[in-house]
């Protein structure tokens, strides 16, 4: 994921939110552990929004842009067999390797 964006007109009905349900699941059925991502620190609501949705803040990853981001991750959950379709929130599931979204927000 490079970036998550809703126009404005289309903010505060849940497509964020909806659009993150879907990463994660794809992140746990491609066996993934964690989710990076990046947000400009004037980016207070997106930050929020990140944080509710169980994110915090995580150490820089290597990147060469001279910009100051806010670093946040968040553990992939798993509640179903590796490869089904339906995998939601749940038990934390076995390491792997990690996914960083650069520029997420």
């Amino acid at each position: 994921m490079k970036r998550l964006y809703v126009r404005p007109t289309h903010r505060k009905a849940g497509i964020g939110h909806i659009l993150m349900l879907h990463a994660h699941r794809h992140a746990a059925q491609h066996g993934l552990r964690q989710l990076i991502l990046d947000v400009l620190p004037s980016r207070t609501h997106v930050i929020d929004f990140y944080r509710r949705l169980g994110y915090t803040e995580t150490d820089p990853y290597p990147t060469e842009s001279p910009v100051a981001m806010v670093y946040l991750q968040r553990p992939v959950w798993r509640t179903c067999s590796p490869g089904s379709p339906s995998c939601l929130v749940g038990r934390l599931q076995r390491p792997g390797p990690s996914l960083s979204a650069i520029g997420a927000g």
